[in-house]
């Protein structure tokens, strides 16, 4: 069949392939002319040679540079019994503790977190303790959060118990506990995280201080 130029302008007889190498460039396509519905037509099978490099700035809803913000922290000494919140940390970053850091740092006031951006947030919590006699020899850990900087739930918790069912008290009993748990922080003045720990006969339990007890946490995505 003949290739027709119209008098309207348009062409006709022209076939599929019928245009010479380079005669469409990308200033050529009209805006949106690739649709998603034909890029995820095209297989993997269609797809020869090396691929074009695509930048971060082209994509949407992902992170060019993957996780950005991770903090950690543990207990500076060794307080004895229950504490809600417990208040006294200290940053591992210095280099001796050989711990990973990034990004925005948490901060706190008297034991109350505040996350330095919105997000969904991984939290990491590990207690231990030690108990130097005494028949009840129990601690339970907890993440709590807050989404009005007041009231506070229990978002994990772990814990342990030992009871010396002999009649003595003598010996020591040590303990570790772990949980996790992620906070979606939508908004940094109101989404708070504090942790706590209920130990039996607190005056003589003691909670392990320098990584013994710490918390990690992580920004895994935009809320």
């Amino acid at each position: 069949m003949p290739v027709t130029i119209n008098g309207d302008g348009s062409i006709t007889g022209l076939s599929v392939g019928g245009l010479p190498n380079g005669s469409v460039n990308a200033d050529t396509l009209a805006a949106n002319a690739v649709t998603d519905a034909k890029i995820s037509a095209l297989s993997a099978s269609k797809l020869t040679g090396a691929l074009p490099s695509i930048s971060g700035a082209a994509l949407t809803g992902m992170s060019a540079g993957g996780i950005t913000d991770f903090d950690e922290w543990y207990q500076s000494n060794q307080p004895s019994g229950s504490q809600d919140p417990i208040s006294t940390w200290t940053r591992s970053n210095s280099a001796d503790t050989r711990h990973g850091i990034k990004g925005g740092t948490m901060s706190h006031s008297s034991g109350i977190w505040t996350f330095p951006s919105t997000g969904y947030w991984w939290i990491s919590f590990t207690g231990w303790t030690f108990r130097q006699n005494g028949a009840n020899r129990y601690a339970q850990f907890r993440i709590q959060t807050t989404a009005n900087n007041s009231s506070y739930s229990e978002q994990a918790a772990n814990g342990h118990a030992n009871r010396n069912w002999s009649g003595t008290d003598n010996g020591a009993t040590y303990h570790s506990s772990h949980c996790v748990t992620i906070f979606d922080v939508q908004d940094v003045t109101t989404h708070k995280v504090k942790f706590t720990v209920s130990i039996a006969d607190g005056s003589t339990a003691t909670m392990g201080g320098r990584n013994f007890t710490s918390f990690t946490v992580m920004k895994l995505g935009e809320t």
